[in-house]
């Protein structure tokens, strides 16, 4: 300590020669200080005799606590810990109140008392708003000052403050506007400030005889003619009585109605009209028959007093497709009447690029050619090809190219030329194309035309199944391929007309005007393909009579073909032998359901 007297470190006088033998705090008495900085820990540290002196920051003024509870001391060494502790001893907090201070010393002054929090004073039209301050008592109080109050007024409001709205004005008490049928209830409400009867009075309409005010001046069916005297009928259906009210409000006769008979050539009034035989339009003009069956005459009387029409109908004949009714028979162009006209005024194109570098792009937009199609009648050459149908039942085909995959486009146009059918068959009849990749047949049968667009459908790779129209435009509307075109891919080929002022051509030619979509496997030979190509022919086969039917489709051989089947749905057949491309043809046809019938027969 530093009152404690020096030792003497030049004098080992007195103490054991074995420094193992000496006490524990003299082991060093024989050694010289060395004199270090100052720190706090209870050592003369410098050498000086004295300890823990002028240590940096000791006995500067500190303060301890937060808030109320801060307090003042200085720093002083604490030999302990080795540090400068402040001496202060902070108060203790107590329950916070609106003063100003942070009496519980948590940083926060008057927390949780709502200061500064909206509030109001006064009652309806009286309430003012203002904000929570201290009251000087350690309480909080609404700095705001209500508004006097007022008069009440039919307003919605409480305008004398007093806790109800609108009282003593009645409102929602039951009341009525207008007379009789135009009386109308309501309930007392304010308008403008004024408790008034929110009914609306009904306005008046005429007089009806119901018992009723209906015109709304106090008076009950006036003007009418009720109970005056009446007649009813003619001739033999004669008779009196009394007008009264009938039960649609109008006026009546309540005399005997006596039934009239149907008139008859015998002078008598049998209707009861005051005219005899005047009903049975005796010598006017009449018709018999139906379409063009039709005859004109004029009616008489028959024996048994009856009236007749002695016109006698035409005989039928054979249906043309001439907007007539030829055959009598209440239809127009139905059935197959108008096929044939169809087959040679219209054309069914089928085109096919190979290589089309904007596939992916899906830039290719419908167009008068395709190409280099229309060349003419047919394309075979180049990575551009199509045919077309020529006005007979035969298919027509062209040879493809290379593998067909994703960057080849198939296109299909209908075309009709001419007036009449023609144009009647172009502006009602589309046909219609499906393509799938990996797809069942039952997926592009399952396929709704109507669905289809104008061109390149899929427009994404998603879903792989897709189909195009051909419209009513006489322009190549292409459909883009997905991957290569193989055995897992089908497709599908289908037509519809429709037209609500001829339902029956519609439904005839769509019955009978078939589109027929066939593929072709020529084989591989030596440098060539090994089988030729089958087109002009009435027929897509080879040997087999059954390779590709009238309606539906086959799915077997080497041949494969889908008709349109006069249905209006898609009917699919199925690329069979390994991927489509070169050696493979594809054709198209366009027949009558009789003409294949009768082709089959011979």
């Amino acid at each position: 300590t530093p009152d404690a007297a020096p030792l003497d470190r030049g004098v080992d006088a007195d103490l054991p020669d074995d420094p193992d033998m000496r006490p524990a705090d003299m082991a060093v008495a024989d050694m010289p200080c060395v004199p270090s900085d100052e720190i706090c820990n209870g050592l003369d540290d410098d050498c000086d005799d004295i300890v823990d002196e002028d240590l940096l920051g000791a006995e500067e003024a500190c303060m301890l606590g937060v808030g109320a509870c801060e307090r003042a001391g200085v720093r002083r060494c604490d030999p302990a810990t080795g540090e400068l502790v402040c001496t202060a001893m902070p108060g203790m907090e107590i329950a916070e109140i609106c003063n100003g201070v942070d009496d519980d010393c948590d940083t926060d002054v008057d927390e949780g008392l709502g200061v500064g929090d909206a509030c109001t004073v006064g009652v309806g039209q009286c309430a003012a708003a203002g904000q929570q301050i201290c009251d000087g008592q350690g309480g909080v109080v609404c700095d705001a000052q209500a508004l006097p109050e007022a008069n009440e007024i039919c307003n919605g409001l409480d305008d004398d403050c007093d806790g109800a709205t609108d009282e003593g004005f009645a409102l929602g008490q039951i009341c009525a506007r207008g007379v009789g049928a135009c009386e109308q209830p309501g309930v007392i409400v304010c308008v403008n400030e004024v408790a008034e009867c929110d009914a609306v009075a009904g306005l008046p309409e005429d007089e009806l005889c119901n018992d009723a005010d209906d015109d709304c001046d106090g008076d009950i069916d006036e003007d009418l003619g009720k109970g005056e005297g009446c007649e009813l009928g003619l001739g033999a259906c004669f008779a009196r009585g009394e007008r009264v009210c009938a039960e649609d409000g109008s006026v009546m006769c309540d005399a005997e109605i006596i039934a009239p008979t149907d008139e008859r050539c015998n002078t008598i009034d049998d209707d009861c009209d005051g005219y005899a035989d005047e009903e049975l339009l005796l010598g006017e003009r009449c018709f018999a028959g139906v379409g063009e069956c039709t005859s004109r005459g004029e009616n008489v009387c028959g024996d048994d007093e009856s009236v007749i029409c002695d016109a006698v109908p035409n005989l039928p004949s054979r249906e043309d497709c001439d907007g007539d009714d030829n055959d009598c028979d209440g239809r127009i162009d139905e059935g197959d009447a108008c096929a044939a006209d169809a087959i040679e005024a219209c054309q069914v194109w089928l085109g096919w690029r190979n290589l089309y570098p904007h596939n992916m792009e899906r830039t290719l937009e419908p167009s008068d050619t395709w190409g280099e199609c229309p060349r003419s009648a047919s394309d075979d050459s180049g990575t551009t090809r199509c045919n077309s149908t020529r006005a007979n039942a035969n298919y027509q085909s062209f040879d493809m190219t290379g593998s067909a995959n994703n960057d080849d486009v198939m296109s299909i146009r209908f075309s009709c030329d001419g007036g009449g059918i023609a144009q009647w068959v172009q502006s009602r009849c589309e046909v219609f194309v499906a393509y799938g990749d990996l797809t069942p047949l039952a997926d592009i049968e399952a396929l709704d035309p109507e669905s289809c667009g104008s061109t390149f459908s899929p427009s994404t790779f998603e879903p792989e199944v897709g189909c195009v129209r051909t419209g009513h435009d006489a322009l190549f509307h292409p459909i883009a391929f997905v991957g290569g075109v193989n055995f897992d891919d089908a497709w599908g080929v289908a037509l519809r007309c429709e037209d609500p002022d001829l339902p029956d051509r519609a439904a005839g030619l769509q019955a009978n005007l078939l589109v027929h979509f066939a593929l072709q496997d020529r084989g591989i030979g030596l440098g060539a393909c090994s089988r030729p190509r089958i087109a002009d022919t009435p027929v897509w086969r080879e040997t087999d009579p059954e390779a590709c039917p009238l309606i539906g489709s086959d799915v077997l051989g080497r041949e494969t073909c889908a008709s349109s089947s006069g249905d209006g749905f898609f009917h699919a057949l199925k690329t069979n032998q390994g991927q489509l491309g070169t050696c493979w043809a594809m054709g198209v046809a366009l027949k009558t359901m009789v003409g294949i019938a009768i082709e089959d027969q011979q």
